[in-house]
């Protein structure tokens, strides 16, 4: 049985920048826990701990209590939650669904992580240098927001399940330990400086239909030394490949860069020399993202 030790709070609640008024709050061994930001009946948020509780060490999340003689569930991790706290575990329960913004930003010393398999998004910065190996996500999860895995340096592979179909920018950059990524059949498109500076990153597995990379996708990312680019994709955004195997010197071809039957880059030569190269080409410098394959043609 759950024991409340400490309060009811119904008039404001100012907890880590989360303001709201009307709220309801339960200190229950030794996490709070809100009903504000819920969108059902009787269900629960974990909140930051603020004055009233420090988080730290081994922390489980239970699916649910019963609180004045109410049963709740519990939905959610609240944004700031854990941030900047000294926990070194955290087991979620099955029907948690969101993970908030910064939930867990800087839990350096966070290196057991268990997302459950009902988990559909998770938030900005919300895992932002963070002290795991590895971590696995759910084939639940459709949203990963921007930044959320950003700069956690211990971070070794991670496969994105194929229900995922939306990723903010930067997702991975900075992960300098990270050496494969395998994106899902949802993605269809590689968000900006996705993979920026990871540095060890040396193979990336494309299950499903990529028509676009990003801007610095994969730039800096100087272990890669192979990648298989997706056979429908269409664009190449600039300087996706800047530091890596693409852009070796044996990829260029009078002044044009290719891989893969890719055109990535035509820096070094000059604009008419390229419509000359290409017989029909429309004013490549006026866009900044381009993909021609080889031999090919461009109607005006």
């Amino acid at each position: 049985m759950n024991k409340i030790y400490s309060y009811l709070i119904t008039l404001l609640i100012c907890i880590a920048g989360n303001t709201q008024a009307n709220a309801i709050a339960y200190l229950v061994d030794g996490i709070v826990y809100s009903t504000t930001g819920t969108t059902g009946e009787n269900e629960l948020v974990v909140w930051p701990g603020g004055d009233n509780a420090t988080y730290t060490g081994a922390i489980t999340i239970p699916a649910g209590m019963n609180l004045g003689g109410v049963d709740y569930r519990v939905v959610g991790i609240s944004n700031y939650a854990f941030r900047n706290t000294t926990i070194t575990s955290i087991d979620m329960p099955e029907g948690l669904l969101t993970i908030g913004d910064q939930a867990f930003a800087n839990c350096t010393s966070l290196t057991s992580v268990k997302i459950p398999s009902t988990v559909t998004t998770i938030g900005a910065y919300g895992f932002l240098n963070c002290g795991f190996t590895t971590i696995t996500l759910p084939a639940s999860l459709t949203t990963i927001g921007n930044e959320a895995f950003l700069k956690n340096l211990k971070l070794t592979n991670i496969v994105i399940p194929d229900n995922v179909t939306t990723m903010g920018e930067r997702t991975f950059e900075g992960c300098t330990a990270l050496k494969s990524i395998t994106v899902g059949k949802g993605v269809t498109a590689l968000p900006k400086k996705f993979a920026f500076q990871c540095t060890a990153l040396s193979q990336v597995t494309f299950n499903g239909t990529i028509t676009n990379i990003g801007e610095w996708a994969f730039s800096e990312c100087e272990a890669l030394t192979s990648i298989s680019l997706p056979d429908n994709l269409t664009s190449i955004s600039n300087n996706s490949f800047y530091g890596t195997c693409v852009e070796d010197e044996s990829n260029w071809d009078n002044g044009i860069l290719y891989y893969d039957d890719y055109l990535i880059n035509a820096q070094k030569i000059h604009y008419d020399e390229f419509v000359d190269y290409h017989k029909k080409v429309y004013d490549l410098l006026k866009v900044q993202t381009v993909t021609v394959q080889r031999g090919e043609t461009i109607d005006n």
